[in-house]
């Protein structure tokens, strides 16, 4: 078992809550596939934890970014869930109202996420009617407003109320690939971050060597 693997197990036994596990490697993708291969054969982890696509932020690096992407990931990660999955194959299959309200509750999220956190409305300031960008400035702050907590309520919604792979109420694990972009990530992890959530940034030491 490697060290990311134990702390994971930490995390999960004792309850606790992390702003975020970081390592630097020359390979993540290794990385990646070793961890996930101790979760496998680790009984309470493999039980307890649900790997997100991973993330790769050097293309688009950006707070803004990580937020959206975690959340994407999970959405997507809820199509394959027994409910949604079903209903994609079959659509006489209706999900339970607990269901459907945590789906929408999170999409509520996304859409705050993307409303809250836009990076050019300062530099549009000038570009826009005064009422207008006063109106979106309000905007802004009601979306971004306990962020933090509507990301609690929906997550724990959506992990207590889908089926997820055989797994009961499971925390979500998402990988962050990046290159020195680690304060990005610390700030994306204080807006959404929570116990039912765990990042793993990955800082790949690859990037600009040749």
């Amino acid at each position: 078992m490697n060290e990311i693997t134990e702390r994971l197990r930490a995390i999960v036994t004792k309850g606790i809550e992390v702003k975020y596990i970081e390592i630097k490697d020359m390979d993540s993708e290794s990385v990646i596939k070793k961890v996930e291969e101790d979760v496998k054969e680790d009984q309470i982890l493999s039980e307890a934890l649900l790997f997100l696509e991973p993330m790769d932020m050097i293309p688009l690096p950006c707070t803004e970014s990580i937020i959206s992407g975690i959340l994407t990931g999970i959405m997507l990660g809820a199509a394959s869930s027994k409910e949604i999955s079903g209903v994609l194959t079959n659509p006489s299959e209706e999900p339970s109202d607990e269901c459907m309200l945590a789906i929408e509750n999170f999409t509520l999220l996304q859409n705050d996420a993307a409303i809250g956190f836009p990076g050019n409305l300062r530099e549009r300031k000038g570009m826009v009617d005064q009422n207008a960008y006063v109106a979106e400035v309000l905007g802004v702050e009601k979306a971004r407003v306990g962020m933090k907590n509507k990301t609690i309520i929906a997550l724990n919604a959506l992990s207590e109320n889908l089926t997820w792979e055989g797994k009961d109420n499971p925390i979500f694990v998402q990988f962050v690939i990046g290159s020195n972009d680690k304060y990005l990530v610390d700030k994306a992890v204080r807006v959404i971050g929570n116990k039912k959530l765990i990042c793993i940034y990955i800082e790949d030491l690859s990037q600009g060597v040749y």
